[in-house]
């Protein structure tokens, strides 16, 4: 689901952050960052009570990875300037997330999907 929204979101987001200049995109594109922010916040709330976080990753650190991996930008030069095709994105995504996120040895070994 999250990268079909990427794969029609990802490319319109060089061009909001470019017309950011102006009040109205400015407060949209913050209003959805913090929608963004909020939503990952609880990801990460849910998944280290399962899993637990690195050793000395703190939980806002944690969003922010995601915020990273997740993100329209590094999708969109992953899949739209590189090449890379969907799954090969999100495979790449759930390893990135597994071993920078959490602390079980499982979890990291635990196939995608």
């Amino acid at each position: 689901m999250q990268h079909c929204l990427l794969a029609r979101a990802a490319p319109l987001d060089d061009f909001v952050r470019a017309a950011s200049y102006d009040p109205d995109p400015a407060r949209v594109r913050a209003h959805n960052e913090r929608l963004r922010r909020e939503g990952y916040a609880q990801i990460v709330e849910n998944l280290s009570a399962r899993f637990g976080l690195r050793p000395g990753l703190q939980p806002g650190q944690a969003t922010d990875v995601l915020l990273l991996l997740l993100g329209p930008a590094t999708y969109q030069t992953l899949v739209g300037e590189y090449g890379w095709p969907q799954e090969r994105w999100r495979t790449w995504c759930a390893a990135a997330i597994a071993e920078q996120l959490f602390a079980t040895e499982a979890y990291r070994r635990r196939p995608p999907g």
